[in-house]
């Protein structure tokens, strides 16, 4: 009967533990997340990217992308 109630304290103990790790674990990841955004992508996002200008590509059109054909080409007249 001893044995079951040490048991039965012990794992009262341990599922209070198991709660305290939850909370601090939720706590950490909060904390890390707002880390990162305050330290890392705030800055990043408020400076911006700038790319040299040696990098830059020029931009090529497409002749097969749709939004390249000129239409006015093929305008037929309707004839009544």
């Amino acid at each position: 009967m001893s044995r079951a109630e040490i048991s039965e304290a012990e794992i009262i103990e341990l599922k209070r533990e198991v709660r305290e790790l939850k909370q601090l674990f939720e706590h950490f990841q909060q904390s890390v997340g707002e880390q990162l955004l305050n330290r890392f992508f705030m800055p990043l996002l408020q400076s911006g990217i700038k790319v040299d200008k040696q990098l830059d590509v020029p931009e090529t059109i497409d002749p097969l992308r749709i939004d390249n054909i000129d239409f006015t080409k093929f305008k037929t007249e309707i004839k009544k």
